[in-house]
């Protein structure tokens, strides 16, 4: 599973949801599941906007964390 720093980043430039998600490109409603760290899957698209808007690379916005129970059970 992922986890982002969305939040985080928008926190640091002190930016509301509806700003960064005109600024952003993207619909209140993608910039609210972002923020909230609730999205399931995301584009390549969205990807690129995000990366361009925070101008930094896919590792300052995304961090993986292992799922305790897939490693529990073996599965990675």
């Amino acid at each position: 599973m992922f986890h982002n720093r969305i939040s985080e980043k928008l926190g640091a430039k002190r930016v509301s949801i509806t700003k960064f998600a005109k600024e952003a490109g993207l619909t209140y409603a993608s910039a609210y599941w972002l923020y909230q760290n609730k999205t399931t899957q995301i584009s390549f698209e969205v990807l690129a906007k995000l990366m361009k808007y925070f101008d930094c690379k896919f590792e300052d916005l995304f961090e993986y964390v292992p799922d305790a129970n897939n490693e529990q059970a073996g599965v990675a």
